[in-house]
């Protein structure tokens, strides 16, 4: 092969004459074959190092053939492989053959999940990351729709809240390996609204039982509500009520409701009081005292604090002749629960329930 220059002589009986034309005449050359081969597991890149080439055609020494100039290649089995590429171009054909060894290596059991947490019914994608070229997945579910499956990435739903594990087995030609998620999904449902209550004096104590909720809210059938967790309500009048108790999570919102009966005891009030009020009530602790009524000139008026077992916590006197006093009481250090605040003036006594919560 080269590139030639051609000369033409021309003779007669009066002499010659040369011309020479130069590059007329170019020779070309077939292709040489040649081929590297990058071995990962059982999956080959083989990258074409021929010159001159114009068309492949390799075989891959397991009946596998590829046109391409630079294939990947994977092997279903171990073991040593004739590799052979021919080349091909206007001027001839070449050929190059290398065995290569394909080495069974373990695979690496991975996964994720598009979704890991949500409401009832939830649906996750989960994802193989599996390393190694694994040929075969099983996967197991606890709790989910299917429980078991065989596909790579496959599609559960899960329909009952819970926490719930997740297992991938891989297998390909060097063995299996597994992967255990613990407690991977995180499933929520609907709370579940319920409660106790106890009643002392009009003064009713309720106690949530529910399960599942973030936020509550009470309204105890006579125009009061609370959005505390257990909250204790004092009810002015004896009667039927019903208490409704709302329940709500991110999965959404529950009712639970009761009709309580509220036996309230009466008490004869101090005759000269038009206003004997507590407020807030319930309270932290901290409540102001408000009366107000015709002025007392009969001598002070004794403020006594008792619990429900009769045990006096504080007391002290004060001057009603004015006919109005005004106090905050700071008793933050009271344990909570329920107290008498009992008003004497001579032989007449009342008293007001204080709640602290």
């Amino acid at each position: 092969p080269g590139i030639y220059d051609v000369s033409l002589i021309a003779t007669n009986m009066n002499g010659s004459d040369t011309t020479t034309v130069q590059t007329m005449i170019e020779v070309g050359e077939g292709p040489e074959a040649d081929f590297t081969a990058a071995i990962m597991g059982n999956t080959v890149q083989f990258t074409d190092a021929s010159d001159g080439a114009s068309s492949w055609s390799w075989t891959f020494g397991d009946g596998a053939v590829s046109s391409e100039q630079n294939p990947v290649h994977t092997y279903a089995q171990t073991g040593n492989f004739s590799v052979t590429l021919v080349v091909t171009n206007e001027c001839g054909t070449a050929t190059y053959s290398e065995q290569i060894a394909i080495l069974a290596v373990m695979p690496v059991a991975n996964f994720t999940a598009e979704t890991q947490e949500g409401c009832v019914p939830l649906t996750v994608q989960f994802v193989d990351l599996s390393q190694n070229d694994p040929t075969a997945w099983n996967w197991t579910f606890q709790g989910g729709t299917p429980s078991t499956s065989t596909e790579q990435n496959p599609v559960v739903v899960y329909n009952n809240p819970g926490e719930f594990n997740v297992t991938l087995q891989v297998t390909n030609l060097a063995g299996t390996n597994s992967l255990v998620q613990n407690q991977y999904i995180l499933v929520s449902g609907l709370p579940v609204a319920n409660f106790l209550y106890d009643a002392d004096l009009g003064v009713v104590s309720f106690t949530n039982t529910s399960t599942g909720g973030q936020t509550y809210d009470w309204d105890f059938g006579d125009g009061g509500s609370s959005a505390s967790p257990s909250p204790t309500h004092i009810y002015q009048e004896s009667g039927m009520y019903t208490v409704v108790l709302t329940v709500t999570n991110d999965c959404g919102s529950v009712q639970y409701e009761e009709t309580i009966e509220v036996f309230v005891t009466s008490v004869e009030e101090l005759a000269f009081l038009d206003r004997f009020v507590l407020f807030p009530n319930p309270n932290d602790g901290h409540y102001t005292l408000e009366l107000s009524g015709r002025p007392n000139t009969d001598g002070p008026i004794r403020l006594r604090w008792t619990n429900l077992l009769g045990q006096t916590l504080g007391e002290t006197e004060i001057d009603f002749h004015s006919g109005a006093y005004r106090e905050s009481f700071d008793q933050q250090d009271w344990p909570r629960g329920v107290y008498l605040l009992q008003l004497q003036a001579g032989q007449q006594t009342t008293f007001r329930k204080v709640v602290f919560q």
